[in-house]
């Protein structure tokens, strides 16, 4: 696993019950629908955007 720099605290969830076949989910302590990473922090939520 390569490491990457981030401006945000990040959580990684690696479920490794059987190793041979673990899986790895990088995700940041925001879970917004349409969340763009920039320095505005600007996100959308696609609920909205389809009424």
């Amino acid at each position: 696993m390569a490491g990457e720099p981030s401006h945000h605290q990040k959580m990684v969830l690696v479920d490794y019950e059987m190793p041979e076949r673990a899986v790895g989910f990088v995700m940041g302590h925001n879970t917004l629908d349409a969340y763009w990473d920039r320095d505005d922090h600007g996100y959308t939520y696609l609920s909205l955007i389809h009424i």
